[in-house]
């Protein structure tokens, strides 16, 4: 499988060396003993000329559809001028933001260093989805999951190169979640736990696969690509949380993957995929 590594930048130099090189840009530790480790995945490097500031649409875009059974993860690393780093993409694609200083002395040394310090980071959070017990915090649906806990965790898993220990912060953000793991007291079922929200709502993640998301319109881009990764990691797009309430129903309204409200129409649970589409 491949590692995607796009380079974002408006600078003719930079957009040259990463034309011209291309893997070599790989440090030699991620591409010794087939790519050992990276757990055997290729890291692919190519250039995205944008005019800055750029858009969340034209990346999307340049990256089009990305099938995750062949694609186990997708990173962004914009140099330059670019605050691409945020949500909604940040949450789909695994995406820094870099400075450039001029005089550019050592172009490919620049390069190369910068993917080399993303990389790692991506090791880092890979070995966390490995973690069936991280891979569902990871993996909640943003528009719906309310805490504070998923908003902090969504800030640690962006623009990771701004940060001195990416793999330390993470695991403190995934610890936040201990306290929302609760079973449901009035249903009696004390076996499961749950992950829960501040509107009560219990999160669990299901080995039951009912149907693929839709992906025609009024879906977009966005939503089919949130379904296939999460902060640029590949996860089994068929697989959904259910969501349900300790001896209730599901009226309220919900947030669907692009963002339109819906009821949940006093159903006894949803089956929510992690892009949100219900």
């Amino acid at each position: 499988m491949d590692i995607r590594i796009f380079v974002v930048c408006q600078d003719p130099v930079i957009q040259q060396t990463v034309d011209h090189s291309q893997g070599q840009l790989v440090p030699e530790r991620f591409r010794r003993d087939k790519h050992a480790a990276l757990r055997g995945n290729k890291p692919v490097v190519s250039s995205l000329s944008l005019r800055a500031p750029g858009s969340h649409q034209q990346i999307l875009d340049a990256v089009g559809p990305v099938d995750p059974e062949e694609v186990a993860g997708v990173i962004v690393l914009a140099i330059g001028p670019y605050a691409l780093a945020r949500a909604p993409l940040s949450d789909v694609y695994f995406m820094s933001d870099v400075a450039l200083n001029y005089p550019i002395e050592r172009p490919a040394n620049l390069v190369s260093a910068l993917i080399g310090r993303v990389l790692a980071d991506f090791v880092a959070l890979s070995a966390r989805f490995q973690n069936r017990k991280f891979e569902k915090i990871l993996r909640l649906p943003v528009r719906n999951f309310q805490a504070i806990e998923l908003a902090q965790l969504r800030d640690t898993c962006r623009q990771t190169l701004a940060q001195q220990d990416f793999g330390g912060a993470l695991d403190r953000g995934l610890a936040a979640f201990k306290k929302r793991q609760k079973p449901k007291r009035k249903e009696g079922d004390w076996q499961n736990k749950y992950l829960v929200d501040d509107n009560s709502n219990h999160f669990e993640l299901g080995h039951e696969h009912h149907a693929q998301a839709d992906t025609g319109p009024p879906h977009t881009a966005l939503c089919v690509a949130a379904n296939r990764h999460r902060f640029g990691h590949r996860f089994l797009s068929i697989e959904q949380f259910n969501v349900s309430r300790d001896g209730g129903t599901m009226n309220s309204q919900y947030s669907d993957c692009h963002g339109t409200p819906k009821g949940g129409n006093g159903a006894d649970h949803l089956n929510m995929f992690t892009n949100d589409f219900f």
